[in-house]
């Protein structure tokens, strides 16, 4: 029977159509199943991240430096964190343009929040700001600042650069182009693809880009390459590098190294004014953190600084405040005497005619 190869061209042809539009179909649906998990998975997974972080110790040393430049870091501070429930403390030591170290510690428990300096020619630490309305935090200007600063350190691999991730797959402007799934050994990883306009641009810098994130590990950032746009005239890429060390008793993720590698280029007045048409920042922070079982809530106190608590200084103020108002009553009671006096001697003034 003779055979047309017409028709089976055209067989094979629709056949092979068929097939690929389901492997299309296929994969645009697995695709889609996976941006559905990450959008209803990763946002519940880093709050949960953020809970446990409220139970962390350790340091972080940051540094920013020119890249292939061999002079001295543009900055460098070191911290010493302590995050336990409610309370927070931060110590940080950095060095000014005359390269002197200056020391400064922010606090605060569930009495009050304060700021202490160390003066280093009496050497001792010293009080420079006291908040007693941390149980309202709209009216306390330092109770969130402590504990903000300790997680926006703890945490930072779920940021890009100055850029929240909680916040940023939570607005508006943020659009997901496509989710995949990628091998790095023996951990699957998944690949985000976005665009991204922020409501609030300063200290925002993020426009799109990809990241590459843990799932295994409370979808925390493992890479990151995105757009990134500062201002007018200051646009370019930032790169980003994560690693973790799982805590020996809990394996739970912590922080060993964040690299940020900043690369913009500046045009206009603003290269002008910078005096360079490219700028090539790298940003390290190193970490050495463990989670923490329990704290002494002396650790968060003035006393831990070998200065008074705030009661003591009541008390002395009030002690102050005592003699001060038996002063002035003292003072009034004498007034009032030599008024009374005054009075009585033109009421009767021959009484006191004749007297010497």
């Amino acid at each position: 029977m003779p055979i047309d190869r017409g028709n089976v061209t055209s067989v094979c042809l629709v056949s092979l159509f068929i097939s690929g539009s389901l492997t299309f179909s296929t994969c645009l649906a697995a695709d889609d199943d996976l941006k559905q998990r990450f959008l209803s998975e990763a946002p519940e997974a880093w709050s949960q991240y953020r809970v446990r972080a409220e139970h962390i110790q350790g340091a972080v040393t940051f540094t920013q430096t020119n890249r292939g430049s061999s002079e001295r870091a543009l900055r460098s501070t070191e911290r010493q964190i302590t995050v336990f429930n409610r309370n927070a403390l931060v110590i940080s030591e950095r060095e000014n343009r005359n390269s002197e170290y200056l020391k400064t510690a922010v606090g605060v428990n569930s009495d009050y929040a304060f700021r202490v300096q160390f003066d280093s020619d009496a050497r001792q630490w010293v009080l420079t700001d006291l908040d007693r309305d941390v149980q309202d935090v709209e009216l306390s200007s330092l109770a969130e600042g402590p504990k903000e600063l300790a997680l926006g350190l703890v945490c930072r691999g779920m940021r890009v650069f100055g850029t929240w991730l909680p916040e940023m797959v939570s607005e508006p402007g943020f659009r997901v182009n496509q989710v995949l799934t990628f091998e790095q050994g023996s951990t699957q990883l998944v690949r985000v693809e976005f665009d991204y306009e922020p409501q609030q641009h300063r200290n925002n810098p993020v426009r799109g880009g990809t990241i590459l994130l843990d799932p295994s590990r409370y979808w925390l950032i493992r890479e990151a390459k995105v757009r990134a746009f500062w201002m007018p005239g200051e646009e370019g890429t930032i790169t980003v590098q994560v690693e973790y060390a799982d805590d020996e008793l809990t394996s739970f993720p912590l922080l060993t190294r964040y690299l940020a590698q900043v690369d913009a280029q500046l045009i206009g007045d603003r290269a002008k004014e910078a005096g360079t048409s490219e700028v090539h920042h790298d940003w390290v922070w190193d970490f050495d953190l463990r989670e923490l079982n329990k704290a002494s809530e002396r650790e968060f106190t003035l006393a831990a600084f070998g200065l008074p608590e705030p009661s003591d200084r009541l008390d002395a103020g009030s002690q102050s405040g005592s003699w001060g108002t038996l002063l002035v009553l003292a003072n009034l009671c004498f007034l009032v005497a030599i008024g009374l006096w005054w009075l009585n001697r033109r009421r009767y003034p021959g009484e006191n005619a004749g007297s010497p």
